[in-house]
């Protein structure tokens, strides 16, 4: 499986892209980043599973 990412954000919900760093030699700043297998990711619930199964 190939993972890809899907989004990059600060933890202050900034895009990453949208980051102005006042000195790059000097960073500290905390990210969430978002990824899921290249296909996609199918998130399910037990009651979907169950009604897959009782078909």
């Amino acid at each position: 499986m190939k993972a890809r990412v899907r989004f990059i954000s600060t933890n202050d919900g900034d895009d990453l892209e949208d980051v102005v760093l006042e000195d790059p030699n000097d960073v500290d700043i905390w990210l969430t980043v978002m990824a899921a297998p290249s296909g996609g990711l199918r998130v399910r619930s037990p009651a979907s599973m169950t009604r897959e199964l009782n078909r």
